[in-house]
């Protein structure tokens, strides 16, 4: 379908780029509407906050890859903007993972774009991760006033994600050559909601909230390995690696915390599919 796109239209990257940046625009308009709000995390036009920061992080990825490849077509000015709405978005939603995924992204892209500031950033990247393990981060976001927003008292078990991977990891052992069939992960984890809460089972409980996870139950190693060495090859056939290296890393963060990668009828799987034919198509116009 991209393909077809750009065959048609010369000007594709700059249609996908109003229609990614008239999403961001419309949903930045609604902020003052508390109808968009769940439970104090902006929620937007996908009615989820997890959901919308997710989304934006994917859209993200899209505009600056378009913008960095068509600075004929795209003002990079305007990119400034929409990247800026972009991270209140994801701010406002209260998607921690969406954020960190979000800054290794942009360290990321530096690291791999730059030589000349490798060391830097290695350095940066140092103190940070040093920082982080020899200071009480707690405080310093209680400090802050950020305690609510980062929502410390979930922060440790993930919104007790972590609860429910113990059990869907003990699942995994019984079959963890070949899973158990697709979309299994969604029917064993309400089974098992079901039996210990019944109807009024906690949030938490509906999903298995992670794409690694929900694959290995799903199709076990084996599946998992070839889903893999399918995304590697898609990267390592294209030029401009550090583009597709920076987005997979983006969105495999992602991945810990979302099944995104094994949910059916979601937003992301083709959003991931759509980046990497953008990246082939502008390499391609550019051959």
């Amino acid at each position: 379908a991209v393909d077809n796109l750009y065959a048609v239209n010369r000007n594709s990257s700059v249609i996908l780029y109003l229609f990614f940046s008239l999403y961001l625009v419309v949903n930045f308009l609604l902020i003052p509407i508390d109808s968009f709000y769940l439970v104090g995390r902006f929620r937007g036009l996908m009615g989820n906050p997890n959901g919308l920061g997710m989304l934006v992080l994917f859209i993200y990825g899209a505009m600056d890859l378009l913008a960095k490849l068509n600075p004929q077509r795209i003002d990079h000015r305007y990119s400034y903007v929409f990247k800026a709405i972009a991270i209140l978005l994801i701010i406002i939603s209260g998607s921690r993972t969406a954020l960190v995924a979000l800054i290794v992204y942009e360290f990321l892209y530096i690291f791999l774009r730059y030589k000349r500031l490798r060391i830097v950033i290695v350095l940066i990247s140092s103190l940070l991760v040093t920082f982080v393990l020899y200071f009480d981060f707690n405080q310093l976001a209680i400090s802050l006033g950020l305690a609510e927003q980062l929502r410390l008292d979930s922060l440790e078990t993930g919104s007790g994600r972590t609860e429910v991977w113990a059990v869907a990891w003990e699942k995994i052992l019984e079959q963890p050559l070949f899973g158990n069939g697709l979309q299994f992960n969604t029917y064993y984890i309400d089974q098992v909601a079901t039996s210990l809460f019944g109807d009024n089972r906690p949030r938490h409980w509906n999903g298995v909230w992670s794409s690694y996870i929900s694959l290995l139950m799903n199709v076990g190693f084996v599946g998992f390995s070839i889903f893999v060495i399918g995304i590697k090859k898609i990267i390592g056939s294209l030029r401009q690696n550090y583009f597709g290296w920076c987005f997979l890393a983006m969105v495999l963060i992602i991945g810990v915390t979302e099944s995104w990668m094994a949910a059916p009828m979601n937003a992301f799987m083709p959003m991931f599919f759509l980046y990497f034919a953008i990246l082939h198509n502008i390499n391609k116009a550019r051959s």
